[in-house]
Parts: structure tokens; sequence; C-alpha cells
């Protein structure tokens, strides 16, 4: 197929056409439009000295004629005030009409990706379907780059717009479109996070989605070729929503493959744990304490794990026997779902000394409490110092200046993981757009801003726990006259009561 050499049945005749009887093609530049000021340039230019180069069309039963190549040559002769213009009038089928419109299209310096994508559309759903590759070999242009065009169209509504207007560049759009709508939808709000204000580069962005989006398949703990492991998905071998189904898309990844369904992905993760757990089998984790962790979980600290480097060992008297070793199921952290070869060493170390055994397991119960009463106390201070502040004095600042605030902080990404209470409270937990918030906030009283505002401050100040004694609420908590001790000898009873209840079979 080519493009270029569409078949003309007529005459390569010039004649002078009235501009009234032309019509463009509608769906032909819908993105990009014409650059107003070039276009009175050309309109200045067609006044002196007329149009020099004749525009292509093809005439229609009713007298009409189809702007086929010229529309801003067509535009430019209206704006002078030209009645007629010169043309070529061909003998065209609307296949050889659509070739011509793509490759003056392309021609064009300031034609916008946009618009390059809907004309390659339109040309792999004519009535003689192209591939990415004819078109390719027909315009020089390589595979990838038709392929990344051709992605555009499916770009999420908020970040075409955002495309559109030039809010974000090429490549941004491009990395967008390449990801499933979810992935899209984190990544577009990742981007829009300062207003577009601040758009980060293009390497920034791809290594961002790289460490935010991309689930590593290549080194997934489930089986890939599972058919049956969820009832939602077959295996993931012949899945197209992966980086390596389509390499002109992904370029830049060669040896590894990436899932692009978040959803599809964590669910056949759990799916496997759960197959997992009914093997016998320890439990550990490499999440350091972080997240969820069946009872009876070995920590990083208590476990061995074996080095794939002590199969070749430069010295073989500092290995220690594998078979000590023994299949282990990491249940929580990065590594979820893999088994891998570990020797406990709070076993090993205790196995016949009761006093000891006692001992780390009290260590355990404590540190447990700890964590539990760390957080019981924080909800209670948060509540009571919360409490202490009544009537906020709202006529210090005006509605629009109190949504600002508010704005600026919620904008915040930091500031916003600070806040589960107060997001979990004004139903806004699982929204990943700052902007929804805000549009909520408008239908507020300044009242009930200022006194979420208060409420965003204080949760804020709420210490991780491993920086518990560096607690700015406190020190407000204690100005407002809470009784701060009072209520951590109450957490530390409802902590025990609640260990006990989580581990009492």
């Amino acid at each position: 197929m080519n493009i270029l050499n569409a078949e003309n049945k007529g005459t390569d005749k010039i004649v002078n056409i009235k501009l009234t009887d032309i019509y463009p093609d509608p769906e032909n530049r819908r993105v990009g439009g014409f650059d107003e000021i070039k276009l009175k340039e050309l309109s200045a230019s067609i006044k002196s000295i007329g149009v020099m180069q004749p525009i292509i069309v093809r005439k229609k039963h009713s007298g009409r004629y189809d702007l086929v190549a010229g529309e801003r040559r067509w535009r430019a002769s209206k704006i002078a005030n030209r009645g007629t213009i010169p043309a070529v009038v061909k003998d065209l089928t609307d296949e050889d009409v659509l070739h011509f419109q793509v490759i003056e299209n392309l021609q064009r310096e300031d034609i916008h990706p946009l618009d390059e994508c809907h004309g390659f559309f339109r040309l792999m759903t004519g009535s003689i379907p192209y591939t990415p590759r004819d078109i390719a070999n027909e315009i020089g242009k390589s595979e990838s780059y038709i392929t990344q065009r051709l992605k555009l169209k499916n770009l999420i509504p908020e970040a075409e717009t955002a495309f559109e207007e030039n809010k974000i560049l090429l490549g941004h759009a491009i990395l967008i479109a390449r990801l499933e709508a979810e992935g899209q939808k984190k990544a577009f709000n990742f981007l829009s996070r300062d207003k577009y204000v601040y758009l980060p580069s293009i390497s920034s962005f791809r290594a961002w989605i790289d460490q935010n989006i991309y689930l590593d398949l290549t080194n997934a703990a489930f089986p890939k070729k599972d058919d049956n492991l969820i009832k939602e998905a077959d295996s993931c071998i012949m899945c197209r929503k992966r980086t390596d189904w389509d390499p002109a898309l992904f370029p830049e990844i060669n040896e590894r493959a990436f899932c692009l369904d978040a959803k599809c992905f964590n669910k056949k993760l759990e799916q496997h744990l759960e197959n997992q757990k009914e093997i016998e089998r320890p439990f550990i984790t490499d999440g350091y304490g972080f997240g969820e962790t069946p009872a009876g979980t070995y920590m990083p600290w208590d476990v061995t794990r074996w080095k794939p480097e002590w199969d070749e060992p430069e010295n073989e008297e500092e290995v220690p026997d594998k078979l000590t070793f023994e299949e282990c199921l990491i249940v929580s952290g990065p590594e979820r779902g893999k088994i891998v070869l570990a020797k406990i060493k709070v076993d090993e170390e205790t196995k016949e000394d009761p006093e000891e055994i006692a001992r780390h397991k009290a260590e355990k119960r404590e540190d447990d409490i700890s964590r539990m009463k760390h957080e019981i106390f924080n909800n209670k201070l948060f509540e009571e110092t919360l409490g202490k502040f009544t009537n906020p004095a709202v006529h210090i600042t005006s509605h629009e200046g109190l949504i600002l605030n508010i704005e600026a902080l919620i904008g915040n990404y930091q500031v916003l993981d600070n806040i589960p209470r107060t997001l979990d409270a004004n139903g806004w937990a699982k929204i990943e757009n700052p902007d929804d918030i805000i549009s909520d906030l408008k239908s507020m009283s300044e009242y009930k801003l200022m006194v979420l505002l208060q409420e965003i401050i204080i949760e804020n100040l709420i210490p991780s726990y491993w920086d518990k004694d560096n607690s700015k609420l406190k020190d407000i908590a204690a100005e407002k006259g809470v009784d701060i001790e009072s209520l951590q000898h109450e957490s530390r009873l409802e902590a025990e009561v609640k260990y006990e209840e989580k581990h009492t079979v």
C-alpha cells in the first residue's frame, strides 16, 4: 500500500472555485488548530500576491467541493476577502482523500501529536486498513513512533485535555497513555499535584512510574503460567497488559516484563499467598514491622536467609550447612509470596533454654503492646487536643483564603498521607486526586472550614512510631491542659486487652 500514490482519475488542470463552494473535512486537524498569527501573515501575503500554490479538492454530485489539501490557504483567503481560490480538482475515493490529508498533516511543522494519532487511527480503520508497520514504511517513521502516537488515543479524558491545552508535554502524555486506566489516574494525579506549574522532567517522571506503577512480572512470586489462579483472569503469559507484549511501545524496556494491571497483579499475588499459607512452613517478613503480619511471623532479625553466593563460596569453612535451612514463606513486605530458604535464629539459639524462650516472648509481647499503645494514645491525644480548640476565629480570613490554606496542605502528598482520620471522616479516604476534595470544600461554611483546617494541622503533627519521642502534638496538648499521663495509662491498659484478645486462640 502506498499512501502517496492515490489514484488520480481526473486531470491536474487548475481552476478558480468560489470559496463558499468548498467545505473542509471536520475530522481533519481536530486538536492543533491553526496559528492565528501565521494565518494572518499568510492572509496579508495572499492580498498582495495571491495564492501561489493551488489547493486540492474533489467535486461532489451536489456541485460542492470537498477540501482535500490546503485548508490553511483556504482559510487565509477567506480572511483576505477573496472570492475564489485556485484549485486542482481530482476524482478521488474516500480512501484517497484520507491519504492526502494524512500526508499533508505530517508535512506541517506545527502538527499536534493528537492530530497525528487521529490520522493514523483513521488509516487503520479505513476501507483498506493499515498496520503500524505499513504506515511507518510509507511515511519514513519508525514503527515505535507510530505505535506511541496511536497509544495517545488511550489517554484518560483529564490527561488528554491537559495535553491539548499544552499543560503537559508529549513525553509525559506518552508515558501516561501506555498505562491502564487506574495507573493513568495515579500518574496524572502525581503529574498535576502542583497544578502543572512545576512539571517533572520526562526522565524523572519515567523513574517515578517505574517505582510506583510498574509491577515486576519477571520476579513475581505467583506462577505466571497458571490459568486458574483467579477466576477473573487467565495466565499472564498471553496477557496484553504487560510491557513486553508490544516492544515498539516500550522500547526502553528490554529484558524484564512489567505488569500494567495492578488490580489483577495484586489479586493473583494475594491468592497465591493464601494458597501457600495452607502448606505448613514458618512465616517470615522482610517488612521490618510495617504492615499487617499473621501471628507467629518471624521478623528479619529473627532469621538468617540463605544467600545465593554461598553456593560458590571462597572459603567453604565459613559457609553454614544448607541442610540446616528450611523453606519459609514471606507473608509481608516487598517480597511477600516468595518461598525462601532460611534458618530461624531464635529457635536455634533458645531451643534448649526455657528462660531464654520466655524472655524472647516477653520482649516480643512488650514490643507489640508498645506499638498498639502508641496508636491508641495518638487517637486519644488527637481527639482531646482537637476538642480544646473551640469557636475558631473565622473572621481572620475569607472563605476563599481558608480554602487556599487547606488546598496548600492537602496538595502536599506527605501531609495527605498523614491525615487518614480526617480523610476517612469526610469520605475522602479513597480519593486520589486532591482536586476532588477542593470541590467539596467550596460548599462548606467558613466555620466548618476553620475547624477542618485545625483538624488537618493537628493530625499532621501525630508522630510516627519511630519518632514517638519528638511529639509537637504533646506540647500543644499540654498547653491546652490535656492530662497526658492519664491518657497514656488508659492507652496502655487498652493495648494490653487488645493484645490478649488478638493472641487468644
